[in-house]
Order: structure tokens, then C-alpha cells, then sequence
């Protein structure tokens, strides 16, 4: 009989799939027993195990931490500091206007709050600093060669309005500093190897303006006459112990950041240090000793005297107490490193697991059975509303957004599932019309650039834009005009005597900065069309961007004027350099800088159009946004203006259009796919 009831029960197929309700009991029952049994088993192996693993987990995940926020600290500096440095290459930074000055520092501390400062200062003893305060702004200006030491301070209200300012004497030379000559060194040595300076970091010091302990961030630059400009950004030391002291590891533990020669610059938390000094601001820069609690101390010197053992839990006793601790180098920069130092008090890991590990059996022993029991009851609450969503999620998988019937459940956890459930519904509905909006913005965005280049005879032209998002800043045109009996001239698609070329790069990216260029657009077709010099076209632009434009905001742009009969351009840029012009018979490439701040920083534009460039049988003009001089390789690397020049001259028989490719596909091959944060636009002339 019992031969038969096997057999019979070996002949059913087996099922492909069972019940949500049948899997939930069967599972849970699962869990029940599979969680009793483990407990059990690590009840019986050896604690030592447990508190090893633990200890280094949380370790590992303070080091991390740990590491992660100084990353947030440091790099993000380092970014800034190497993109002032590309400004002060192309000509935005003047120190000998301070209102400009001012206005492109002061966002810069704006985007990082832990900042306390942003200086330039050149090799004749000039410098211009600006310092984020409570009430606002405040700049000291320094000028060597003309005021000695006195030096100009001024203090702006956030509100704006005229600042306060008075005369100071002080002892101080830039030249002098610590981070201008590091960052001077880094120049010369990377001039001698070919390379780009990197980005310097000083030792932590104390500011001269604040007396406050600190680090700075330094780079230098030499410009086109020899001279030599540094910029930096300064990090108040206080705020990374402010992290580090809110780290809460169990009850007593401790992280601290120190520097290769043992001093404090993040301080750690600890209730038990009974010394005077008990603000986290005065153990800056002392020396681990200093903590005032033995067991600190002792932590921290037994985790440093064994570089070997770095990136290793290590078990280590002080005063009769263990503790679990481990070393984590940062590396700062090639040459500088910071140390990252966890230490966690062995009973606070197991303190409490020992003083109730009776009382862990018997409430096992309960749970379990009253998981048992509640096991059942559980699958049938999960199991109803959790098919339903499954019934909601296969009919929104199949397209269709409509809200379904509402899901009931006692079970918090599901209802707030469902509450997400019908919340994701909302979200791709919004999501779906976003996209629909964004590639409208850039179908016309791409409508409004030009169909056809003009035909200009002895010259080839040709154009390219690439945005960093759906939409982008850049943008360019390319005006194609006939000249008519009267002397005027027309707009024409086709042939051309003249044409009046454009290229444009809002600040930022997305649809804001494309309304803005395309509006900028805009208005040099309008100016054309009514015969405007190029002057008044720039004047008139700038007056109505500065007006329509947010605050902080502004738009590099080059208009060019190419005339066919006389084999010239007249070449104006508005912050957008630098301007490349390969003249064929020299073999060489002029780099021109631009003639005028960016449209829309100030109200008036100070500038002279230059006189017309000829350019002679296989010269080339080529205007490229910052995005492929800023595009990076997967090292971080940036292209940089050498290698586009080299590209230049090394298509001395190649047509525009070609030139252009060549350049679109030594940036590709660069970048190597790396992802790139900045918009790409360039416009090729080449004289035939």
C-alpha cells in the first residue's frame, strides 16, 4: 500500500510555479527555522569571530565614510581651482578691475560653502581676494609696484549697494606664501616635462588674514608675456573636524583625519576627554597626545607606528581596555597624504551581548514560536494586496498609466508600497512629458541653427555643435550676404560676398542657456538685416543681455565679419577665447585673445573692434567653445589648445569641413568615451 501511494506521488508532474500565499508561508516558515538555527550556531562558535568581523565592518564603513566626505571637500575645490586657472588663460581674469574681479569670484564661494576664500595674485606682488562673511562679502586688493604695503579692503552687504572701504598696512607679500611657491614649482617642473601643472595643496597653516588654521589650493599659469599668475581657493580646517566629531560610532568610538607628521585637522568625538580644551577648534593642528584620553592616545600611536598594518583591523589594548582600530591613507595629492584613523572600544561591540546572552535564548526560544504561528496569518495579509500590485505593475508594464482600484491592506509596509506604486504611476506620466518637452526644445534648437552654410568666394566654412544635455548653451550661425547695386546688402542662402559668423557659449547648460543663445541669435539676425556695424552690434547685444539675463549670468560670444573681395575678417570675441588663426605661409598659429569681458556682465561694453585679419592662401580661423579645450580623458586630462593647434597645421590641404572632422575625432579618441560635463561648438574658416 505504501509502495503504491509513492509511486503514485512520483508520477505527478511537479508544478512550474506556486501561490504568492504558499510561497510566503513556506518561505517565512523557512526563515523561522533557518533563523533559530543560526542563532543557536553563533551562539555556539566563538565570540571572537563575530567581534572581528563586526570590528571591521564598522571600520571599513567609517574609513569609507570618512573618505568619501573628504573627497567632497577636496575635489570639488580642485575643480574650481583648475577652472579659474582656464580663465585666467583666457583673458577673464584682470586683477587690475575689481569690480570684474568680484563679480566671476563670488559665485565660486557661493557653489562651495566650505570655502572661506578665493585669491590671484601675480608674480609683481599683486592680489585680489575675496572672503565669504557673515554679513556678505569682503576683498582685499593688493597692489606692490603702486601702493607698497597698504592694501584696499572693502566689505559688500549681500543686499549689494556701495561697500565700506579703508586702507590698511600689511606685511604681506603674495610671492611670499607658501602656496604661491609650490605652485610655482609645480609650473616650472611641468614646464620643463612638457605636462600640465596640476593642482597644489599646502600643508595645513594658519591664514594670514584670519589666523585660522587652514589648507589652500593653488595653481599657477604663464601668460602669453612670461609672466606668472597663481589662483587658490582656501578650506577652513574646522570644518572637517565638524564631520568627524559628529561621527557617532556605537558609544565611544573614534575617527580623526591627521597629516603625515601626526597633526590633528579632524578632530574626533569623545565625551570622555576631561582636558580644558573643548572646542574642536583648539585641538586643530596638536598633536594626537593632546586628546586628553588615554585610550585616544594610546589608539592612535600603536595604529601609526606600523605602516604595514595599514588597511587592517588591528586589535590593540590600552589601560587593560581593548580596542579594534585601523589606519586609512588618503592620498591628497601624488605627494601629500592625509590619514584617516577609526578606533572602537571592544565592549561597546560586545558589552551588551554578553550581559544578555541568557536572556537572547529564551526570547529566541518565544520569537520562534510565535513567528510560527503568526507565519501563517502574515501570507494571507501579504499575499492579497501584493497580487494586486502584481495585477497594477504587469498593466502599467503593458503602457497603460490609467489609476486601477484602490489596494487595501492593515500592513503599513504595503500600503506604503501601494502609495509608492501609485506615486511612480504620477512620476512616469511626468517623466514621459518631460521627455516629450525636452526633445521639443531640442528639435528647436537644432531648427534654428543653419541649414546651409553661405558660399563665399576664396573661402570654405563650415560648422558643428554638440550638446553636453538634451539641450545646450553653445550655439553658432553662419550669415550669408549679397551685396545689391545701392551698396547695401541682403541675406542670401546661396552665394555670398560677405558673411557675418557667430559663435556662442552661455554659462551652464540645458534649456536656460539655449533660450539665451538662441535669443542672442536672434538679435544678430535682427542687426544684420537692418545694417548695423559690427560695433553697434556688440554694444546694442550686450545692453539687452545684461537687462534680460539672471545675475551672475553671462554669454561668451565671437562675431565675425568675413569680406570675399578683400580676402579679410574682422574678428570680435566677447570673452571667447582663445581665437586660433594658422597662417600657412608662416607654418605657424597665432593664439588671439578676446577684445572684451563677456556679454552681460556690465551694463556698457568697453571695447574696439580690431582691424580686419587677412588671410592669406591656406590659412585657417578656427573658433572652439571651452568644451573641447576643457574635454577630458579618462585620466582627467583636458585636450588644451596645443593639441588642436597641432591638428591645424597638420592639415594644411584639407577642406574646412575636413579640418573640422579631424578635430571632432582626435577630441573623440581623447575623451575615449568619458563622459564630458561642457557643450561643443566650433566654426572652421578656411581661405582657399
Amino acid at each position: 500500500m505504501h509502495l503504491e501511494s509513492a509511486t503514485s506521488n512520483k508520477e505527478q508532474p511537479l508544478p512550474n510555479s506556486i501561490s504568492i500565499r504558499r510561497s510566503l508561508l513556506t518561505n517565512l516558515l523557512a526563515m523561522v527555522l533557518l533563523l533559530g538555527a543560526g542563532i543557536f550556531t553563533m551562539m555556539a562558535l566563538s565570540a571572537n569571530r563575530a567581534v572581528t568581523g563586526l570590528s571591521g565592518s564598522l571600520i571599513q564603513q567609517a574609513s569609507r565614510r570618512t573618505d568619501v566626505k573628504l573627497r567632497s571637500f577636496f575635489e570639488p575645490v580642485t575643480r574650481q581651482v583648475a577652472g579659474l586657472r582656464a580663465w585666467t588663460r583666457s583673458g577673464l581674469v584682470q586683477l587690475d578691475n575689481p569690480d570684474q574681479m568680484r563679480r566671476l569670484l563670488t559665485p565660486l564661494l557661493g557653489e562651495i560653502p566650505w570655502a572661506s576664500a578665493v585669491f590671484i595674485a601675480d608674480d609683481r606682488g599683486n592680489e585680489f581676494l575675496l572672503r565669504a562673511t557673515e554679513e556678505g562679502w569682503s576683498t582685499r586688493e593688493i597692489r606692490r609696484e603702486e601702493w607698497g604695503d597698504r592694501a584696499l579692503l572693502q566689505d559688500w552687504s549681500r543686499e549689494g549697494g556701495i561697500p565700506t572701504s579703508r586702507e590698511e598696512n600689511v606685511e604681506h607679500d603674495p610671492r611670499t606664501r607658501p602656496w604661491y611657491l609650490s605652485s610655482v614649482s609645480e609650473l616650472e617642473a611641468a614646464e620643463q616635462l612638457g605636462t600640465e601643472p596640476g593642482v597644489q595643496w599646502t600643508d595645513p597653516y594658519l591664514f594670514f588674514s584670519t589666523a585660522q588654521p587652514g589648507i589652500t589650493a593653488s595653481g599657477a599659469i604663464r601668460d602669453l608675456a612670461g609672466g606668472i599668475t597663481v589662483v587658490g581657493m582656501d578650506i577652513d580646517l574646522a570644518s572637517i573636524s565638524h564631520f568627524t566629531s559628529e561621527i557617532r560610532l556605537l558609544d565611544e568610538g573614534l575617527v580623526f583625519v591627521l597629516t603625515e607628521d601626526n597633526r590633528l585637522i579632524g578632530v574626533p568625538r569623545d565625551p570622555r576627554r576631561g582636558n580644558e580644551l573643548t572646542e574642536v577648534e583648539d585641538l586643530l593642528l596638536r598633536h594626537p597626545s593632546e586628546l586628553g584620553t588615554k585610550a585616544a592616545v594610546d589608539a592612535s600611536e600603536q595604529l601609526l607606528s606600523s605602516a604595514d598594518q595599514w588597511e587592517k583591523p588591528t586589535r590593540l589594548v590600552s589601560e587593560g581596555e581593548a580596542w579594534w582600530g585601523q589606519v586609512h591613507p588618503y592620498r591628497l595629492t601624488p605627494d601629500q597624504l592625509l590619514l584617516i584613523g577609526v578606533a572602537i572600544p571592544e565592549e561597546d561591540i560586545l558589552g551588551r551581548i554578553k550581559a544578555q546572552r541568557y536572556w537572547v535564548v529564551a526570547i529566541t526560544l518565544a520569537v520562534l514560536a510565535l513567528a510560527t504561528f503568526s507565519a501563517a496569518r502574515m501570507a494571507k495579509s501579504y499575499s492579497q494586496p501584493i497580487e494586486a500590485l502584481v495585477e497594477e505593475s504587469e498593466r502599467i508594464s503593458t503602457g497603460d498609466l490609467e489609476p486601477g482600484p484602490p489596494i487595501v491592506s492593515r500592513i503599513s509596509e504595503v500600503r506604503h508600497l501601494a502609495t509608492a506604486h501609485d506615486q511612480m504611476r504620477a512620476g512616469l506620466e511626468t517623466l514621459l512629458k518631460l521627455e516629450r518637452d525636452l526633445q521639443l526644445a531640442r528639435q528647436i534648437q537644432e531648427s534654428a541653427l543653419p541649414k546651409t552654410l553661405p558660399e563665399v568666394d576664396g573661402f570654405d566654412l563650415s560648422a558643428w555643435n554638440r550638446p553636453a544635455d538634451e539641450t545646450g548653451g553653445d550655439s553658432y550661425d553662419l550669415i550669408g550676404l549679397q551685396g545689391d547695386p545701392d551698396g547695401s546688402f541682403t541675406l542670401t542662402e546661396g552665394r555670398a560676398d560677405r558673411a557675418v559668423l557667430l559663435l556662442a557659449d552661455a554659462t551652464g547648460h540645458g534649456i536656460g542657456p539655449a533660450l539665451s543663445v538662441m535669443q542672442l541669435r536672434a538679435m544678430i539676425r535682427m542687426a544684420v538685416r537692418v545694417g548695423a556695424d559690427l560695433s553697434g552690434i556688440a554694444a546694442k547685444i550686450n545692453q539687452q543681455l545684461h537687462a534680460d539675463l539672471p545675475q551672475e549670468r553671462f554669454i561668451t560670444a565671437w562675431v565675425g565679419l568675413l569680406d570675399g573681395p578683400s580676402r579679410s575678417l574682422t574678428s570680435f570675441s566677447a570673452g571667447q577665447a582663445p581665437l586660433l588663426h594658422y597662417v600657412a605661409a608662416e607654418n605657424s598659429c597665432r593664439v588671439l585673445k578676446s577684445n572684451a569681458v563677456p556679454l552681460g556682465l556690465f551694463p556698457t561694453l568697453k571695447a574696439e573692434i580690431p582691424p580686419p585679419i587677412q588671410l592669406g592662401p591656406g590659412d585657417i580661423f578656427a573658433v572652439l567653445s571651452d568644451g573641447f579645450f576643457e574635454a577630458r580623458s579618462r585620466e582627467g586630462e583636458e585636450l588644451e589648445t596645443d593639441r588642436v593647434i597641432e591638428i591645424l597645421g597638420s592639415h594644411p590641404e584639407a577642406s574646412a569641413s575636413e579640418i573640422l572632422q579631424a578635430i571632432r575625432s582626435a577630441t573623440d579618441e581623447f575623451t575615449a568615451g568619458a563622459p564630458q560635463d561642457d557643450d561643443q561648438t566650433v566654426v572652421i574658416v578656411k581661405s582657399l
